[in-house]
This record gives C-alpha cells, sequence and structure tokens, in this order.
C-alpha cells in the first residue's frame, strides 16, 4: 500500500499519567487551523481550570508547515517543544495537543518534565484512532442487475470502498479506486462485464482511511 499524503489524528482523545504526584493530562483532537487550535486549548483550561500549567502544540497543513508550541510557564524548552516533536515523530499534522500539569508539589528537572511531556503525548496518540489520507479515483460503473454480485466481490477481493449503490433500470456502483492502480482496475471493472458496463471517472479526491488505535499504554506512577 502506498505511503499516505498525510496523517492526523481522528476526532479527540484523553490519557493521563502521574509523575511523583504531578498529574500529567493530555487532550488531543484533529484541527484545522490556528484558531481550532486555540479553542483546544481555551477548552482546556475551562475544564482543567484549577490546573497550573496547560502546555500546548499543534502541527498543521500537509508536510507539517505550520508549527507551534509553548510551554506555559514551565522552563523554557521543558513542555511545548517536546510535545511537539512526539507529534513530529508520529508524523501527524492538522493535530493539536495541550498537556495540562496538576502540580504535585515535587520538582521534576529539566530532563525529568521532558519526560513526562512526551510521555503524556505519546499515551494519547496511542488511544487515538489516526486518519490517513489516500489520493483517490472516484468512478462511477453502470451493468446491469447480473453482474451485482460480480461487482461486489471484485470491490472485496481488490479492497475497493463503494461509495454508493444507485438502483434503477441498471445498478449504478460509485467506487474509490487507488490512483496508481486506476487503470488497471477500470479495465479489469470492464472485462468483468464483458465490455457492457458503463465506466465514467469523476475526478481525484484526497479521502481518510481510519486506522484504530495501536493499543493503550500502561499509565505508570513515579
Amino acid at each position: 500500500m502506498p505511503l499516505p499524503l498525510y496523517r492526523s489524528l481522528h476526532g479527540q482523545a484523553i490519557a493521563e499519567h502521574t509523575v511523583k504526584k504531578s498529574r500529567f493530562i493530555a487532550t488531543a483532537a484533529h484541527i484545522t487551523s490556528p484558531a481550532e487550535g486555540q479553542a483546544l486549548l481555551q477548552r482546556c483550561r475551562q475544564r482543567y481550570h484549577d490546573a497550573r500549567h496547560h502546555c500546548s502544540a499543534y502541527c498543521l497543513g500537509i508536510h507539517q508547515p505550520l508549527q507551534k508550541a509553548n510551554d506555559d510557564g514551565e522552563p523554557s524548552g521543558t513542555a511545548g517543544h517536546p510535545m511537539l516533536a512526539v507529534l513530529q515523530n508520529h508524523a501527524l499534522t492538522d493535530t493539536g495537543v495541550v498537556v495540562t500539569r496538576y502540580f504535585g508539589g515535587i520538582k521534576l528537572g529539566t530532563a525529568g518534565l521532558i519526560r513526562a511531556y512526551s510521555r503524556a503525548v505519546t499515551l494519547v496518540l496511542a488511544t487515538a484512532a489516526i486518519a490517513e489520507y489516500y489520493e483517490r479515483e472516484i468512478i462511477t460503473i453502470t451493468a446491469s442487475y447480473p453482474y451485482i454480485n460480480s461487482l461486489e466481490r471484485f470491490a472485496d477481493t481488490h479492497a475497493l470502498t463503494i461509495v454508493h449503490r444507485n438502483f434503477a433500470e441498471m445498478v449504478t456502483f460509485t467506487l474509490q479506486l487507488p490512483v496508481q492502480e486506476a487503470a488497471r482496475l477500470r479495465q479489469q471493472l470492464t472485462e468483468l462485464t464483458a465490455g457492457t458496463a458503463h465506466v465514467h471517472c469523476q475526478g481525484i479526491r484526497t479521502v481518510p482511511v481510519i486506522v484504530p488505535p495501536s493499543g493503550v499504554l500502561q499509565e505508570t506512577s513515579e
């Protein structure tokens, strides 16, 4: 399978861990603009209004051209940038994350803070679904009813998404084809229907494929 054009968080996820009595609560979400990143931060500030720190980071755009990190009062470079590095290492864009810290009374030091904030983001990403975006050629194929089962099997065999089915005098399927394989698949569909089907290309679109969470990492306390 070809590499996706880009990857982004799907929806929102929350995870928490504790280090030396300090609670680190990570909230990650799909965002599409700096304004949405700021809105995510404000929601966390309101929800955890009595917390000491709300550190944040986000990446926006294909190839992550727009990035921002904020330490929110933690020592410079110990929170926002380590959080941003985790997003970068996971190749995620259009993704924002806020880590809220409830101070537990014990200082963690520079290295300890970097580890704690990085782990918070790693934890929340492990619990989140990821949307991988691919280019797909959208086609419609119109055929007579005896070919319905053959078309269904073809789509299933080649892992093609059937976007829509329309049943009228003839049946019309709307399919998503991987761009790199589209010409070959269109030819096979024509052969499958003995040249009787009408295949029409509607253009190329970027569509998401949702990847389930990779797995919940075990929470640790120090």
